[in-house]
């Protein structure tokens, strides 16, 4: 088993859909995808495989979401909240907390200044090359981040969920005519029929 904790980055794209407004659904890692990678000592290709990711699966909440890995705990923003593994890649929901850092966080993730994700994470085995290329079929995945540049153009932030808006009720007057109109459609409850005026 390699100690070293590796990093690999992925590109980034937004489509903000409903929700709490603080969780990012994201394509973590792509599978099957053979790319050049240095981690000081050479270049070499590598590949992620389905499964390589079952730690992260059992136990998604113990991997951070940071800041393009900046070290020590203050630059912690989030956890992972569900990592699922499909056929095409690693998905996963990454929570991120009320702060001052994580709603910056936020914003520059809606606003698309953020535009990568990375991973980091360690290998359980030692994976020799086959063809040529290093296999990844078991890591422990440590962290997230967000980041500004990516490598894999097919990982991206699938949404990030945002707060529904209920508009508040207001006030509003009786009118007979538009009554009449629902009234040969709907049959509004006696209960909800305006008070005649007493005399």
């Amino acid at each position: 088993m390699n100690d070293e904790l590796l990093k690999r980055t992925f590109n980034v794209e937004l489509n903000p859909v409903d929700g709490d407004g603080r969780t990012i659904h994201a394509l973590c890692v792509p599978y099957n995808q053979p790319t050049q990678v240095n981690d000081g000592h050479g270049p070499y290709t590598e590949v992620f495989r389905k499964g390589a990711f079952s730690r992260a699966v059992n136990v998604p909440n113990r991997v951070w979401l940071n800041f393009e890995h900046h070290p020590g705990f203050s630059n912690v923003i989030g956890n992972g909240v569900e990592f699922e593994e499909r056929d095409d890649g690693l998905y996963g929901q990454l929570e991120v907390d009320m702060s001052a850092e994580g709603d910056k966080a936020l914003r520059f993730v809606n606003k698309r200044v953020l535009t990568g994700m990375s991973v980091e994470f360690k290998p359980m085995t030692r994976d020799k090359p086959v063809n040529g290329v290093v296999e990844r079929r078991n890591v422990h995945l440590d962290a997230v981040a967000l980041c500004r540049v990516g490598a894999y153009k097919d990982a991206q932030v699938l949404a990030v969920r945002t707060p529904s808006v209920v508009p508040e009720l207001q006030p509003h007057t009786f009118d007979p005519e538009l009554a009449a109109k629902l009234a040969r459609f709907v049959t509004v409850p006696d209960r909800l029929r305006p008070l005649e005026a007493s005399e």
